[in-house]
């Protein structure tokens, strides 16, 4: 494959260089999220924008964010792209590169005085077509599907399917040792296909798989990735966090800010055979960086604490238990709002008066004054160690539930 990739690249270099002579000017190929792949020789032509992507080998999340902005990528026939000042970007015209109905990347040739003939927009247009054509031959990774592909069984609920599929991974080198964790990541955006988003992960799944240190190898599908990583001793929650972060970085690099990006975490187990139960917690922990506001999008199964048992529980739990209908009681009522913070407050205090009091900065015979309001309006018993700890459950549950209603929202 790599050999076919070289002659692929050669091919497409050529083009694009025959091309810009036939035309005196540059031309440049970008992949779905506007980073260069191939350019021609400068014909004095170039704009600022373009010397800044040669540069820093990316075209900086404003330039990209304005062109994916016009819809490039459900274009079907070249166009214009508009002179933006602000960002130093000349008119070029802009030739989407697609094969078999899956966008590509697009041919982009600089026009600032609009001088391009017809002749010539015909001949760019007849050139992106066999560009098309070669990077669909080329995207066709059979190795890479191979891997993805031995990860989904090593995943899977059959546990034949986990045991050839660590034979498999044991042939490559992935041997079936300890300190196995398995990580999710979800990637949304407004402005991009999911072609552009699976090739974000993409980018993240390579920076899992050259790794020197942690051993990985993942999966992409659709707009989420798996990605099983056996590292040389334990991770701590700490690491495994700042491990999220940079896969998350690069997404927010590949995409610009207007992406959302969650990652789960699951923790270390004892073998590549056993990544099944770290894949499960790391389903939990992303559904945590999804909803819990603490987590900045990060979810980690060993520091959800009390939230990890309660993410667990299926959404079809019926509605109206006794605690909730207490909430609801304190909510309607004048004060609800200082009530419910009152009874939070008291509840992580572990029902201690003196810190609570100190934390709500109140007397303490105001707060037994809110206490014994909350004890009658809702019937339940403070006193009592259950009572207690089915509020404080719910009152868990309800932040769990009003996070996730407005993540959905926010889709």
């Amino acid at each position: 494959m790599t050999g076919l990739w070289s002659q692929g690249s050669a091919a497409i270099k050529s083009m694009v260089d025959e091309l810009a002579e036939r035309l005196g000017r540059s031309v440049v190929v970008n992949d779905p999220l506007v980073r260069q792949m191939y350019a021609s020789r400068h014909f004095n032509d170039e704009d600022p924008a373009r010397v800044r992507a040669v540069l820093h080998h990316e075209p900086g999340i404003g330039v990209a964010e304005y062109i994916l902005g016009l819809g490039v990528d459900r274009w079907q026939q070249s166009g214009r792209v508009p002179a933006e000042p602000g960002l130093e970007l000349f008119l070029r015209l802009c030739v989407p590169l697609r094969a078999q109905g899956e966008f590509l990347g697009m041919l982009m040739v600089i026009d600032a005085d609009e001088s391009l003939t017809a002749s010539e927009v015909r001949d760019i247009e007849t050139t992106a077509a066999a560009l098309a054509a070669q990077l669909s031959v080329m995207t066709t990774d059979h190795r890479l599907d191979e891997r993805a592909s031995v990860v989904r069984r090593l995943l899977s609920p059959s546990a034949a399917d986990r045991e050839s599929a660590a034979e498999q991974l044991s042939l490559w080198g992935f041997r079936n040792r300890p300190h196995v964790v398995v990580t999710l990541v979800e990637v949304s955006s407004p402005l991009h296909n999911e072609a552009q988003l699976k090739l974000a992960l993409r980018t993240a799944q390579g920076q899992v798989e050259s790794a020197s240190k942690i051993r990985g190898m993942g999966a992409v599908s659709g707009q989420r990735a798996d990605f099983v990583q056996q590292w040389l001793s334990p991770p701590d929650p700490g690491q495994l966090q700042d491990q999220g972060g940079r896969l998350r970085d690069t997404l927010v690099r590949a995409l610009g800010a207007s992406a959302r990006c969650v990652v789960g975490i699951g923790s270390a187990v004892g073998g590549t055979t056993e990544a099944l139960l770290s894949r499960r917690q790391a389903h939990i922990a992303l559904r945590a960086a999804r909803c819990l506001d603490w987590t900045n999008g990060i979810g980690v199964w060993d520091e959800l604490g009390e939230y990890a048992p309660l993410l667990c529980i299926s959404d079809e739990l019926p509605p109206g238990t006794r605690a909730e209908r207490a909430l609801q009681a304190i909510e309607a009522h004048e004060t609800g709002f200082k009530l419910c913070e009152t009874l939070a407050v008291y509840l992580d205090e572990a029902g201690n008066v003196t810190r609570a009091a100190k934390a709500l900065n109140l007397h303490r015979t105001s707060l037994y004054y809110r206490l014994k309001q909350i004890q009658e309006i809702t019937g339940m018993d403070l006193d009592s160690g259950t009572d207690r700890l089915a509020l404080h459950l719910q009152l868990r549950l309800r932040d769990i539930s009003a996070s996730e209603l407005r993540f959905s929202t926010d889709e």
